[in-house]
């Protein structure tokens, strides 16, 4: 994914998460909080691997494990590599 737009970014993380934690079906961005899926320490540095590697995007553990949801998560990270913040 060379250009990220929210849109793309909240599938990305829609379908990782339902990768990692095994969900029986990929979770809605704007309903679900990343907390209410049960993500695991385990799990949070899965995806914050596969973000890495996949996407080019550094990700900070405490920003995986707020309650927030997939779509205010996609926010906060679109803007932290716009501006490279941490």
């Amino acid at each position: 994914m060379s250009a990220l737009d929210r849109t793309d970014l909240e599938a990305w993380l829609s379908g990782a998460l339902h990768r990692v934690l095994r969900l029986p079906d990929p979770p809605a961005p704007s309903a679900t909080l990343v907390a209410d899926l049960g993500l695991t320490s385990l799990a949070a540095v899965t995806l914050q691997y596969r973000l890495r590697a996949e996407l080019g995007l550094k990700v900070g553990f405490e920003a995986l494990m707020t309650d927030r949801s997939i779509a205010a998560l996609s926010d906060s990270l679109l803007e932290t590599s716009v501006h490279g913040g941490p």
